[in-house]
């Protein structure tokens, strides 16, 4: 297995292990990426946060701006992490700073 490879599976395996960041149920949890893959998000501790199975279908579910402002442990957690919320185009979006 690749050096990377090994890393991310190490990382994922240690986020699932923590409580869900929105509600604190225990874990397993899912590794979700605030950024998706597929708009360019990484396998990295900057884009990846613990959710249970429910949270995380519901942050999908409704987006994270929605999502943000249900629960606020989640948005603190991503403002120290370095994201922030901007309005662009009228439509709220995460964003790295």
């Amino acid at each position: 297995m690749p050096r990377l490879q090994a890393k991310k599976m190490t990382l994922f395996k240690e986020i699932r292990k923590l409580p869900c960041l929105a509600c604190d149920q225990e874990g397993p949890s899912d590794v979700a990426h605030i950024k998706s893959k597929g708009s360019g998000g990484k396998d990295t501790i900057d884009d990846v946060v613990p959710l249970c199975r429910h949270c995380h279908h519901l942050s999908h579910h409704l987006g994270w701006a929605k999502f943000l402002t249900m629960f606020e442990s989640v948005r603190k957690r991503l403002l120290d992490m370095g994201w922030e919320i901007r309005e662009e185009f009228g439509l709220k979006k995460l964003r790295r700073v």
